[in-house]
């Protein structure tokens, strides 16, 4: 979550303030979650949530590069057209992977042709992953394989021509990968790729188990350990919590929370289709630690109703949760270097245990602070030139713990202020793949990624 994330998190900093909650705010979340539970949303029609999946499923396809041959071939770019930048196209593997996600999600829905064509770009995807692999990268201070770079992609426009590709390399002169390839997040980046694997096993299991568990030309299994051995690169031991890179340790929760999640679809497909038991309780007990870890450094040990950073300092104390800068309230600012609203809403994204994830009482903590957060606005604030970020993540969140009235909302505000009006950044296909997966769970499928 390092860096990029938080750039692409900073526009969704609401300048708009509600009143201070107060000693009362648990109870007054209590409230609101319960009020929530009794609304029952009025059923959707399948058919209208199935083609809005498949809208945003072609938005994604034609954002792959599907249409060359080359090395290039199969990567997911964060949009048809980056955004201004002429005949190039960024690769940005996080992103591809949520867009991976969606598409899995978006096949359960689909006819057989569509069907096809989804499954079809993730495989195609899962094959760049693993044609990128660093073996080892160049991080500093501390080399490591398995991981992925920043890519930028140029193609002539022409279909069956070669599209080349190029790292793309840190501008950041503070940073210690200044002048050298780099990515955003070891842990994140990782995981959230096992994430696609595990999902991909579980949609389209005769594709995707002859590939994965297959040891010629490219020994997979093997591959896919190193990844996972990526994810975690950067653990500690007290607390037993992921950083972000080698060079940036801050434990973050949304990092963690991605990180659980994707080692439990990993140890999932380990035991449920690689004959590997033994690595699967292992990596299910790395993801039961940090999930533990979690629960008692990220939330108890803040005591303010709020998951928080955990500062590589070993000097910090994990108890000064809410810096004075903050405000009065983290769901008030929704987004604060790891601490705001869109954190807060993150380990139930990733489907992490209701203890741990404290699910309906952060999203009610969220809309109360931030109740504008389901009608996806794209209006700026007064302090900010970009629009609104359009809050994908949250409305999964919300649907994972059985906000679906706010879910809902939220579709069809999107459908209206982003769709509608052609996808502006800062809607990549992230939130596309997202989407896909909150019009999924709300036309009665399940969640793709297995735990």
């Amino acid at each position: 979550m390092a860096g990029g994330r938080r750039g692409r998190l900073a526009s969704a900093v609401y300048d708009r303030r509600v009143q201070h909650l107060g000693g009362a705010k648990r109870a007054v979340a209590a409230g609101i979650a319960a009020a929530l539970a009794l609304v029952l949303t009025p059923a959707a029609a399948q058919a209208s949530l199935a083609s809005e999946a498949a809208a945003e499923a072609s938005w994604i396809i034609n954002s792959a590069q599907a249409h060359c041959s080359g090395p290039a071939r199969g990567a997911i770019a964060q949009a048809p057209f980056s955004y201004g930048a002429e005949e190039t196209q960024l690769i940005d593997a996080y992103r591809a992977n949520y867009a991976a996600l969606g598409l899995l999600a978006a096949s359960t829905l689909a006819g057989s042709e569509a069907r096809a064509a989804d499954l079809k770009a993730v495989k195609e995807w899962v094959e760049w992953y693993f044609r990128h692999l660093n073996w080892p990268d160049d991080a500093v201070p501390t080399p490591q394989a398995g991981t992925v770079y920043y890519y930028r992609d140029r193609y002539t426009g022409t279909p069956g021509s070669t599209c080349t590709e190029e790292k793309v390399l840190q501008e950041n002169a503070e940073s210690p990968m200044y002048g050298r390839a780099y990515y955003d997040a070891e842990d994140s980046w990782a995981a959230t790729f096992l994430s696609v694997l595990g999902a991909w096993a579980k949609v389209d299991p005769l594709e995707a188990v002859a590939m994965l568990s297959s040891e010629a030309p490219n020994d997979y299994p093997y591959l896919i350990e190193a990844i996972a051995n990526a994810a975690i690169a950067n653990i500690g031991t007290t607390p037993y919590l992921t950083g972000a890179d080698p060079w940036y340790t801050a434990k973050y929760t949304m990092d963690n929370a991605e990180v659980v999640q994707g080692l439990n679809a990993y140890a999932w497909l380990a035991e449920t289709y690689l004959g590997k038991p033994a690595q699967a309780a292992y990596w299910h007990g790395v993801a039961a630690n940090i999930e533990a870890a979690m629960g008692e450094y990220l939330w108890e040990r803040c005591g303010t109703g709020i998951f928080c950073v955990a500062d590589g300092d070993p000097a910090y104390s994990f108890t000064a949760c809410e810096p004075a800068e903050v405000g009065s309230s983290s769901y008030e600012r929704f987004w604060d270097e790891g601490l705001g609203g869109v954190v807060q809403a993150w380990p139930s994204f990733a489907g992490l245990q209701p203890g741990v994830a404290h699910g309906s009482e952060t999203l009610a903590l969220l809309t109360l602070g931030c109740p504008a957060w389901f009608s996806s606005g794209r209006l700026p604030t007064p302090s900010q030139a970009e629009p609104y970020a359009p809050d994908a993540g949250i409305a999964l969140a919300a649907e994972h713990v059985g906000y679906t009235e706010l879910a809902s909302k939220w579709l069809g505000a999107t459908e209206s202020n982003w769709i509608a009006t052609g996808r502006e950044w800062p809607w990549t296909v992230e939130e596309a793949g997202t989407l896909i997966r909150v019009a999924a769970l709300l036309a009665g499928g399940e969640e793709v990624v297995p735990r």
